[in-house]
């Protein structure tokens, strides 16, 4: 026996909403379209959900709890930011799913960024996923990283900025003809992570200091390098990351 068979009639309708919300557009699909994909009764549907809207918020919920089982904990995370470099930590970051539940997890984003302007309960679930809970997060770690002396301190919102609204742009774009394929948004991800520059050992240190003491970079060099770095993290328009997580 397969998974679909296993659900429950609850579950086979919150599954067919969205694919048909995400294949057709909420405002297209009648409750009558998604009792006939469930192969119920238009009438039944209403035993386990009282409105399209009732089912969107579950389809929401439904994410929300997804993401809590999948992503790690921010005690994990925060232990890690003592220790590991913070591209170890991007990449604890993106969570891989089984194939089907992503498929799932990418529709209710289509669904959620084509109603974001439409309805608040889009708008909400749009603002705790894209900005709300990964800034929670980098912020976190990031203020880690710098307290413990991983990384050299870094205008830590500019830089949440340019990862979350980098990772909304290319959620939004995912089932348009400009998406974003996932190497090219890794490699993006990666970029925006390598302007985190780690503190060197104390050891290191040393050597590096005696080395610009006897050939030190011309300033006009170290001072367009700065800024080139300081341009990426304080530009909106930079393109840079998608949502962390699933």
């Amino acid at each position: 026996m397969n998974m679909r068979e296993k659900r429950t009639t609850k579950e086979k309708i919150l599954y067919a909403s969205i694919r048909l919300f995400s294949d057709n557009g909420y405002e297209n699909v009648s409750m009558r379209q998604i009792a006939k994909a469930v192969g119920i009764r238009a009438a039944s549907i209403y035993n386990h959900y009282f409105s399209k809207s009732d089912i969107l918020k579950s389809i929401y919920s439904f994410y929300v709890q997804q993401r809590q089982l999948a992503f790690p904990s921010m005690e994990s995370l925060l232990q890690m930011a003592e220790t590991e470099s913070s591209q170890t930590l991007l990449a604890r970051m993106n969570v891989s799913l089984p194939p089907a539940l992503q498929n799932t997890m990418d529709r209710i984003i289509t669904i959620a960024t084509q109603r974001v302007c439409v309805d608040k309960d889009s708008e909400y679930f749009v603002q705790e996923l894209f900005f709300t809970f990964p800034k929670s997060v980098i912020i976190s770690v990031l203020n880690r990283m710098v307290e413990v002396g991983r990384i050299k301190p870094v205008n830590i919102d500019a830089f949440t900025d340019l990862v979350t609204y980098f990772s909304f742009g290319a959620a939004a774009l995912k089932s348009s003809g400009m998406a974003i394929c996932s190497e090219r948004w890794a490699r993006s991800m990666t970029e925006a992570f390598s302007l985190l520059r780690p503190v060197p050992p104390e050891g290191e240190k040393s050597v590096t200091a005696k080395k610009a003491k006897t050939k030190p970079a011309p300033r006009a060099e170290r001072e367009a390098a700065d800024d080139e770095a300081q341009a990426l993290c304080q530009s909106p328009a930079s393109p840079h990351p998608r949502h962390f997580g699933v």
